[in-house]
């Protein structure tokens, strides 16, 4: 597990790589994250550690994490991405990925449950859940799940804030929890690269 650590200027803050042929679906790799900073986290090439997966502050591959309490800010590519066989839990936990070096065009949250080292499509069991978090950005979609809906994604949202145009229509459409996530309320955060 990582507590109390600031993560900043680098390529990815936290990475499970779970993939080709040592991988293990039926015990992946988790890590636990508590009271952690994620900032300035980006890749002018987004391949490291000798791989095309591309750079972000939570990575996961097919493998398991527990965010609380954290702060994801200024990650150029993803603050959170989860590829693959990835259960993702945040709780508590404040995206507020604005930018403002970075022409970022990728949501903040990105999910997809299709296995990542593979040619052929083999989709996956995928879970997501978010509780009192608030997830947030300079962009008008900071939320996506490739190939959304689909009978693999598990996803739990509640108590929380989030940025997205596209899942505005029928939030009750991915979220099971008898909490209603709130797609539209800016959090006005007291300073942001908008108005400072």
């Amino acid at each position: 597990s990582i507590c109390y650590t600031d993560i900043k200027n680098a390529s990815f803050g936290v990475s499970i790589l779970n993939v080709g042929a040592d991988a293990d679906f039926s015990s992946p790799p988790d890590v636990v994250l508590e009271n952690s900073v994620f900032r300035n986290i980006s890749g002018s090439n987004p391949a490291y550690v000798s791989n095309d997966y591309p750079p972000g502050g939570i990575v996961s591959l097919s493998g398991t994490v527990r965010a609380t309490n954290c702060l994801l800010t200024n990650c150029g590519e993803y603050a959170v991405l989860g590829v693959g066989q990835s259960d993702i839990s945040l709780n508590f936990c404040t995206v507020a990925n604005y930018t403002p070096s970075f022409n970022r065009k990728t949501a903040s949250l990105t999910f997809d449950c299709q296995r990542p080292d593979e040619a052929t499509p083999n989709k996956l069991p995928h879970q997501v859940r978010i509780s009192n978090s608030i997830i947030w950005g300079s962009i008008e979609d900071e939320l996506y799940w490739e190939g959304f809906p689909s009978s693999n994604y598990t996803i739990r949202i509640n108590n929380s804030i989030l940025r997205t145009k596209d899942y505005t229509p029928n939030p009750t459409e991915f979220n099971t929890s008898a909490n209603t996530p709130n797609l539209t309320d800016d959090p006005k955060f007291k300073r942001t690269p908008f108005n400072s």
